[in-house]
């Protein structure tokens, strides 16, 4: 009888030690976070000899996967210690640092949007990945590019009825991402990353496919308070092979003050090809002459 109640308090106190553990490990770690992150930090942990192997065998053993489906191979397993309690937010900041939100997820960020997304974009800087530039034939290619749809990144995956799609980026040394405590409830905060908002505007110029359409670009740029400066020291880490600054020079020439527009090709010497505002060019496509871009009919309004 004796043996069975000393058998029983060392089973109380084992669980004790895991109920410990595992609340400790949940005020470190956001609702949602990788196995891989909750594996090093048990490992650093055991090695350090704080917990014994089997406490990091039980400790894992609480942990229930998040239910995400993906189109292709997981980049990661989710885990978390409280299903019940996660929200979409907390998917998408289980990728944070890494990854941070942009395009239509950032637009809404920003208040420029005001219907809650459907589906959320996620960056990435690949390190080192900066493409090579050619002007030769540049005109013809240009055109060839444009006459195509935009091509989709394939990497995405679902979590119930949202779809979470994920990009590969050039490596600008994350410039233009910002971070902030995102307030969710009376008792939650989450830090989220994101694109500044030139970031985005820029971002979402080069591929409105990924930021509602070039009518939503288009109704950002006319909403967003724009930092010139910011916008070109964004575009000049860019750098981009394609002229997206004659984009960017006409939508502020016909949205903003004329002012925009001017310290805007103050950075640039006037436009000296033609380039397109949008991909699936068509020959019914108005034309502006003085940024030479072509641009879709009921786009924008032209009585300016």
């Amino acid at each position: 009888m004796c043996i069975y109640t000393h058998d029983i308090i060392i089973v109380s106190e084992q669980i004790m030690s895991i109920v410990k553990l595992k609340t400790e490990l949940s005020s470190k770690l956001p609702m949602v976070f990788p196995g891989i992150t909750l594996g090093k930090i048990l490992q650093k942990m055991y090695k350090n000899k704080h917990i014994t192997d089997q406490e990091k065998t039980r400790v894992l053993k609480t942990t229930t996967k998040v239910p995400v489906v993906w189109n292709t191979q997981a980049e990661y397993k989710l885990l978390t210690f409280n299903l019940n309690k996660i929200q979409v937010i907390d998917i998408l900041t289980a990728f944070h640092p890494r990854y941070y939100l942009s395009h239509f997820s950032a637009l809404y960020l920003h208040e420029l949007i005001n219907h809650r997304p459907e589906e959320y974009f996620l960056s990435t800087e690949i390190v080192g990945k900066t493409p090579t530039h050619s002007k030769e034939n540049i005109s013809e290619r240009i055109h060839q590019a444009f006459l195509k749809s935009p091509r989709k990144t394939s990497k995405y995956f679902m979590y119930q009825k949202t779809k979470i799609t994920l990009l590969k980026k050039q490596d600008l040394k994350r410039i233009g991402v910002n971070n902030k405590l995102m307030k969710i409830d009376e008792t939650k905060q989450i830090k989220i990353f994101f694109t500044s908002l030139e970031r985005t505007l820029l971002d979402s110029i080069i591929s409105p496919h990924y930021s509602g359409g070039i009518k939503t670009v288009i109704n950002s740029f006319s909403k967003a308070r724009i930092n010139i400066d910011k916008l070109y020291k964004i575009y000049k880490a860019y750098s981009p092979c394609y002229p997206y600054w004659q984009s960017i020079g006409f939508l502020l020439s016909k949205l903003k003050e004329p002012s925009f527009s001017k310290r805007w090709l103050k950075y640039f010497s006037s436009p000296k090809i033609k380039f397109y505002l949008d991909k699936n060019f068509n020959e019914d496509w108005l034309y502006d002459l003085k940024w030479k871009i072509h641009y879709p009919k009921g786009v924008i309004n032209d009585n300016r």
